[in-house]
């Protein structure tokens, strides 16, 4: 409220200025050289400032009148202005400095109204209220305000630039007012915060509807100085305020500094420039605040639990927080870290309580190796642990993430993130997937990650020398209590590196296996997978491994029985608990398809190794590599290939069972000297069970064969992993034979054969074994019998209850014991029995050097002979054969003398043409009818190449009597002999026992007489040629040898050959072959 007198005194006052603007030349010129004084004026100023209503009064040092900063105007200047409260001497406010020009308007209308209003140097002291209101009190630079604001100044200048004119305010017309050079304190209660700015300008002007402003500050923040030039908007519609800021040299960090709030920004520690834009109202609410800014060299830090701090080449940011700043967008973060590059974009609500944080980031060219110091310990940590311990060099080029996060307190410190995903793209990358494995070097790795799981894909790279083909590691669990990595890579390359791989620590595979990785070749692709749970103290147990590998080529040394495994192409799948392989393979150097398990372990498991190889043809080579070097595995008993199915099941420490099933049908099989033989391609088969010890074939404990019309089985007892003992518990073949018995094997090669049972077919070893369709063809002549036998050392035992000599002729209750070294049978003693009962001896024995004597007896010859189907003719008889084999000389001649006692000749075919052709029909009738009996024959024999040799050979008895010197040919049976024959031979011969009359009746011939006939048999033996020389029974017997002076011999040479055309002299005999 002015007062009247006042009031009279602004009339004056316009009066003065009324005349005053007739002297404004002088003025102005005056007013130039420095300030007038107008301390008449004081008094009436103080007067007009006071409000005594209000008990305040106001004191002026002095007044004077100058040119304003524009030179153009004047201004009315109160120099020392202070206000007082009643009679306190302690002003309230204190300004150093008032600059004044006066509205005249109102001068005119008697009023004192400033148009514009200045204050200069002021302390100006901003309070704003924890409701967000402003309070503003004004004091002296470098002066005391000791008590606490007792008005809104704010609130009153506000009013006076805004309000409409009222001639009972002077202060509605102002139209500006400007604060110079002021020191500005903040007291923020809302942020619990005071700052300060000095040499700040401020400059208010009134506009239609508002006001607008501008100014200038230069704040202290902790010893650093930041710059802001801001212009101000107020509009009354709505009270609403606005400001745009640019600022410069303000470092987010030192406004932490500041306390409250402001302390989230120390994660900025750098050197901002930019724009801000806010909007709020007048009662100091902030609704809006926009900001696009950015920065040079510092340090961007997040405080625990993020626990991050990286120097930064440079920042930008864009952003704005609005709906009363309880929410913010920042639209973009880009930050420069000297190569790595961030950027990030979030939106939070809830700000000042408990908010929600969403965000988007991308990093772009970060080493892997500073991705611990850009990755925040909170954000998913157990994977940020795998990742950072198990990722290294190598570059990721971009990576981008999406969080999802809530706080109680609007604080980091209680930070709960709800959802994460993101992806990120490398190169280079080296990946520790289990330690102590090679690592993967060099490698392209693509992450992709949620709150659930990380997965990172890998490609390219290599390990351990192997090509990574492709791989992927998933971390899962994320948001579960346990947490697990599933690793999973396809690498290709050696496979002796991929079981190097394998065979590092803590795998140790290859060790389990018993392979040196250094001895294998092949090439393979690899696909190992590894999972196990994200401990710091993971244990094996703990460790789930699966690899399949795909191999070509594999060699593998010593798989089994000392055998090489090459050529393998195998589909290999290994874990924990053992290796299954499947494919072909040579083992050795046999075709095959292999299925091969392989426990690491032989706990809870029935066995250590099995190995089932199908072998489609294994030769008799291929059966020597399996121990199979002797009979009845190689030739002469098996010829060609054969197939087999063979399971090898190992219980380790040498141990093992093989169980063989074998298609014999391919092969050829035999069992030499005994006749017996099977085709290849008819069927047989075979199956054997092997008992490995010390990896060598122990025992066969069972063996069966099929093959043709042969059966057998038995078991094979096995030395130093050679066969040893074969036991036949039944061996059939051929209708014939039905033994059992053993087979022992020598280790010098020889054979012991002992063998028992019904019956057994022994006509191809005591005759001539048939030719086998398709052996070459066998020797004849000489050349056969001194071929020897394709036989090793052997001794034979036997006992059969019908042994077959021949096709229909057999020893009964048979016992034989044969004894054979490298050259010759030595010794064979042979019993039995042939007829009716009657026994047979045979009996071969080494009686001398170079001598080995054979002596045969039997009680019924005839039997004898038809049993062996050497003669049929003759009944009875007592055999007695006494020979030596003369082994020193050529051909090993046997040598002795057949003798027969008391024998008949039936329906003999060449007795009985000799008969016919000497007229002695008598005899012949009698041997046609019961026989011509016989009381001896002696028949001294030479058998060389199969060829019997008879010298003075006789046979004779009562009714006849014969004499024969010449050849038999066993091989053909043919026969060239001559001889006489002796009728009534008891009589004829009484004479030629008579001393020197027996000489000159027979001659000197053994067994002739004073009748008798010379004759001669040439050709086949039951149907030969018969010459007999009727004149020579004429003859006395020292003139009958006259007869064959002119003989060449020719008659008794079975093995000379016959001439194309007989010879014309019909009593001449030609001899057989040549």
């Amino acid at each position: 409220m002015v007062h009247g007198a006042v009031r009279s005194l602004f009339q004056l006052l316009g009066v003065l200025v009324v005349g005053l603007l007739v002297i404004v030349p002088v003025l102005l010129w005056r007013l130039s050289s420095g300030p007038v004084a107008l301390d008449f004026l004081t008094p009436y100023i103080e007067e007009a400032l006071a409000a005594p209503e209000g008990g305040v009064s106001v004191r002026l040092d002095t007044t004077v009148l100058a040119l304003g900063a524009n030179n153009r105007t004047l201004e009315i200047r109160a120099l020392g202005v202070n206000a007082y409260v009643g009679d306190n001497a302690r002003p309230i406010a204190s300004v150093p400095e008032i600059a004044l020009t006066l509205s005249g308007q109102a001068l005119l209308n008697g009023q004192l109204a400033p148009k514009s209003i200045t204050l200069l140097r002021p302390r100006l002291h901003l309070v704003r209220s924890v409701d967000g209101r402003f309070q503003m009190d004004i004091g002296a630079v470098g002066a005391e305000t000791p008590t606490p604001p007792s008005g809104n100044a704010a609130e009153s200048l506000l009013a006076a630039l805004v309000g409409e004119p009222d001639p009972t305010k002077p202060g509605r017309s102002l139209q500006r007012a400007a604060i110079i050079d002021a020191d500005l304190t903040v007291d923020d209660l809302y942020l619990n915060t005071t700052w300060q700015a000095k040499d700040a300008d401020v400059e208010l002007h009134r506009v239609e509807g508002g006001l607008d402003g501008s100014a200038h500050l230069e704040f202290d923040l902790g010893g650093e100085t930041g710059i802001a030039d801001a212009t101000v908007t107020y509009r009354k519609d709505g009270d609403k305020l606005g400001a745009e800021i640019e600022v410069s040299g303000i470092r987010p960090a030192a406004l932490a500094r500041l306390g409250g709030p402001l302390t989230q920004l120390q994660a900025l520690d750098l050197p901002l420039a930019g724009m801000v834009r806010a909007k709020g109202d007048v009662s100091g609410k902030v609704e809006e605040v926009a900001f696009e800014l950015a920065g040079g060299a510092g340090t961007f830090s997040l405080p625990d639990p993020v626990n991050m701090r990286r120097k930064v080449d440079s920042v930008s940011l864009k952003g704005r927080a609005f709906d009363g700043l309880t929410k913010a967008r920042l639209e973009e973060l880009l930050i420069d870290f000297g190569g790595p590059r961030l950027r990030l974009a979030a939106e939070a609500e809830g700000l000042g309580g408990a908010s929600s944080l969403f965000l988007e980031a991308s990093l772009n060219d970060v080493p892997l190796d500073e991705l611990p110091s850009l990755w925040p310990a909170i954000a998913a940590p157990n994977p940020r642990e795998w990742v950072v311990n198990n990722l290294s060099k190598g570059m990721a080029r971009e990576a981008r993430v999406t969080v999802a996060a809530r706080s109680a307190s609007g604080r980091f410190d209680d930070l709960v993130v709800d959802s994460l995903s993101g992806e990120l793209h490398g190169d280079g990358v080296q990946v520790d997937y289990l330690h102590p494995m090679p690592v993967v070097k060099n490698a392209a790795a693509h992450a992709t990650f949620d709150a659930s799981a990380f997965r990172i894909d890998v490609k390219g790279g290599e390990v351990y020398g192997l090509s990574l083909k492709a791989g992927q590691i998933v971390l899962s669990g994320l948001d579960a209590v346990d947490q697990f990595a599933d690793i999973d890579l396809t690498i290709a390359g050696p496979a002796r590196d991929a079981l190097t791989l394998i065979d590092n620590k803590p795998l140790r595979y290859a060790t389990a296996l018993g392979i040196d990785p250094g001895t294998v070749s092949g090439e393979g692709v690899t696909r190992l997978r590894l999972k196990f749970p994200l401990l710091k103290n993971l244990r094996l147990d703990d460790l789930e491994v699966k690899v399949h590998s795909s191999v070509k080529k594999v060699f593998l040394p010593k798989v089994v029985m000392g055998l090489d495994l090459t050529q393998g192409d195998l589909e290999i799948d290994v874990d924990a608990k053992g290796l299954d392989a499947t494919g072909p393979i040579v083992l050795g150097s046999i075709a095959g398809d292999l299925k091969w398990r392989e426990n690491f372990s032989t706990k809870g498991v029935a066995f250590r190794s099995r190995y089932e190889v199908k072998a489609p043809s294994i030769s008799e080579d291929q059966r020597k590599l399996l121990r199979l070097e002797g009979p009845p595995f190689v030739a002469p008993f098996m010829t060609g290939p054969v197939a087999a199915n063979v399971v090898a099941t190992l219980y380790g420490g040498g141990r093992g069972d093989i169980e063989a099933k074998v298609d014999l049908s391919p092969a050829f099989m035999r069992l030499p000297g005994l006749g017996w033989y099977k085709r290849d391609g008819t069927t047989g088969g075979a199956d054997v069970s092997v008992r490995l010890v010390n990896n060598e074939i122990a025992a066969i404990p069972h063996f069966s064969v099929i093959a043709g019309d042969l059966q057998t089985e038995g078991a094979v007892a096995f030395s130093d992993g050679r066969p040893r003992r074969v036991e036949f518990e039944r061996l059939r073949y051929g209708g014939r034979t039905d033994v059992a018995g053993t087979l022992t094997l020598r280790p010098n090669g020889g054979l012991d054969i002992v063998a028992r049972g019904d019956q057994f077919n022994a006509e191809p070893v005591v005759g001539e074994e048939a030719p086998i369709p398709g052996d070459p063809p066998l020797p004849t002549g000489v050349e056969k019998h001194r071929k020897k036998a394709d036989l090793p050392p052997m001794t034979i035992q036997g006992s059969v209850k019908n042994a077959w000599v021949s096709k229909d002729g057999k020893l009964v209750d048979a016992s034989a014991h044969l004894q054979r070294d490298g050259q010759e049978w030595r010794q064979m003693q042979v019993k039995g029995k042939v007829g009716d009962g009657k026994v047979f001896d045979f009996d071969l024995h080494q009686s001398g050097p170079n001598r080995r004597a054979l002596k045969v007896t039997s009680d019924d010859a005839g039997a004898v002979l038809k049993a062996f189907d050497s003669y049929s003719h003759m009944v009875g008889g007592k055999l007695e054969v006494d020979a030596v084999y003369e082994d020193d000389k050529d051909g090993q001649p046997l040598v002795g003398t057949i003798k027969v006692a008391d024998y008949y000749i039936v329906n003999a075919p060449a007795l009985a043409r000799l008969l016919t052709v000497a007229a002695l029909t008598g005899i012949l009738d009698l041997m046609q009818d019961q026989g011509v009996g016989f009381s001896t024959l002696d028949a001294p024999f030479v058998l060389k190449d199969g060829l019997l040799t008879l010298n003075d050979a006789r046979a004779y008895g009562a009714a006849l009597g014969l004499t024969a010197k010449g050849e038999l040919d066993l091989d053909s049976k043919r026969m060239a002999l001559e001889g006489t024959v002796v009728p009534a031979y008891a009589l004829n011969s009484v004479l030629g026992n008579i001393p020197v009359l027996g000489w000159l009746v027979t001659g000197g011939e053994k067994g002739g007489g004073l009748v008798a006939f010379n004759y001669s048999m040439r050709g086949p033996s039951q149907d030969p040629d018969v010459m007999v020389n009727p004149l020579s029974a004429l003859t006395p017997g020292f003139l009958r040898n006259l007869f064959n002076i002119f003989d060449d011999g020719s008659e008794t040479e079975a093995r000379k050959r016959a001439p194309e055309k007989p010879v014309e002299k019909p009593a001449e005999a030609q001899p057989l072959r040549q």
